[in-house]
């Protein structure tokens, strides 16, 4: 169950609840049977202490509340993005080759299968989107001395603002960077919407130069095989 953390001061919070009879929502708390909670800045810590941070940290927690000595095991990983500002947008398209990595995640029941989440979100599910690689892009720069194009890519639901755009970092002097991001994850609410990626050339002293853009519809993505990569590699418009 993918979860994007916005501050390390959060808290990730379990509860375990017996659900086998729940009559009306306000009745739940009858149910309720234990929960735990764990600081962000812990899981954070821990992976930086572990000598392989890929693999998922085995926890047990103690549950708060439960009238036993109740436990509960999970595990869990942590990624950061590569960074969360965003720059100007600048000039003129042009067509290059890029490259990224999108799986779809829908809502999962306590059994495992899939199901579409009820909330007032009505989201449908957690897109996760891996930026890999961009080939031929064109030389915003003076291109004297290795001077060329500093690029990094944006990416957004279509549905999102500007503001809500997640970037990743920029890779100096490098028409075929590699960025092999960590995800970006966005929640889908509309299966017509698409994924917007832009690659930019970051420039120091004034706005950024547009490199160019790649438009996915989701349906492509939500309707395929759930939790399962879809590899893309298209023209730049």
């Amino acid at each position: 169950m993918p979860l994007e953390v916005n501050s390390v001061s959060d808290m990730l919070q379990l509860e375990v609840l017996d659900l086998a009879n729940p009559r009306v929502d306000e009745h739940i708390h009858h149910y309720f049977l234990g929960r735990a909670q764990l600081p962000i800045e812990r899981i954070i810590a821990a992976v930086h202490r572990s000598k392989n941070p890929s693999r998922p940290l085995q926890l047990r927690e103690s549950l708060e509340g439960s009238q036993a000595q109740a436990q509960i095991d999970f595990e869990c990983t942590y990624e950061a993005y590569d960074t969360d500002a965003v720059s100007p947008a600048g000039s003129s398209p042009q067509r290059e080759k890029y490259h990224s990595t999108l799986s779809a995640s829908p809502h999962s029941s306590p059994g495992g299968k899939p199901k579409r989440q009820t909330s007032d979100m009505g989201t449908l599910g957690i897109l996760s989107v891996r930026i890999i690689a961009a080939y031929n892009l064109i030389n915003a720069d003076t291109g004297i001395l290795g001077d060329v194009s500093d690029p990094y890519t944006t990416v957004r639901l279509e549905s999102q603002s500007e503001k809500q755009r997640k970037r990743t970092h920029t890779i100096n002097n490098d028409l075929n960077p590699k960025w092999n991001s960590s995800p970006f994850l966005f929640p889908v609410q509309h299966a017509e919407d698409q994924l917007i990626l832009e690659v930019y050339d970051e420039d120091m002293m004034g706005s950024d130069d547009f490199l160019g853009r790649m438009r996915i519809p989701l349906y492509r993505i939500i309707h395929g095989r759930a939790n399962q990569p879809v590899r893309i590699r298209d023209q730049l418009q």
